[in-house]
């Protein structure tokens, strides 16, 4: 499994990028890979590379506003939007990453708030662990088709949200 909390502004096409094809190889070689979409939106073809791979497992934030309820959720407004260069609507899915609790890279004991797609996708990464652990012969394909298929859309457009919200409840159905 590998996940890209990280990226870099998509200056090539697919077949050209270096991250792209990287991440592309690491999938032909049986890995799982998940990227995180990038901070900067709302303006439209701001996904970052790798994640622009239609390969990969693109994620998009959702400000969920602190709530158990999806009818006020909505994409963050720094969550990058698609479509990449080669015109392929990005991103797959959207997960939390706004005022996310994740340990502090300030005080090795303690936890702190962050915002953004990098705390997206390590949501994803965990489900994708979870349907590995159900069947560790799963490829980096059957886990993507099986994420998106247990997403719940909200009232957004797909450049904004992918095939919507992740919801872990409906990953084993």
């Amino acid at each position: 499994m590998i996940n890209f909390s990280l990226g870099a502004i998509a200056q090539y096409r697919e077949r050209r990028d270096p991250l792209v094809k990287a991440a592309n190889r690491a999938i032909d070689n049986n890995f799982i890979v998940v990227a995180a979409v990038g901070n900067s939106g709302p303006m439209r073809n701001t996904i970052l590379s790798p994640a622009t791979s239609r390969y990969v497992i693109s994620v998009g934030a959702l400000d969920d506003g602190r709530t158990v309820e999806t009818n006020d959720d909505s994409i963050a407004e720094f969550s990058s939007r698609g479509p990449t260069l080669d015109r392929v609507r990005k991103p797959d899915l959207i997960a939390p990453g706004v005022n996310i609790m994740s340990l502090s890279n300030k005080n090795l004991t303690s936890y702190t708030t962050l915002s953004g797609t990098s705390m997206s996708a390590p949501m994803v990464s965990g489900a994708a662990a979870l349907l590995l652990n159900e069947n560790p012969n799963y490829t980096h394909y059957d886990i993507k088709r099986k994420l998106l298929n247990a997403c719940t859309k909200i009232k957004a457009s797909s450049i904004e949200q992918g095939a919507g919200i992740l919801d872990i409840s409906r990953i084993f159905l």
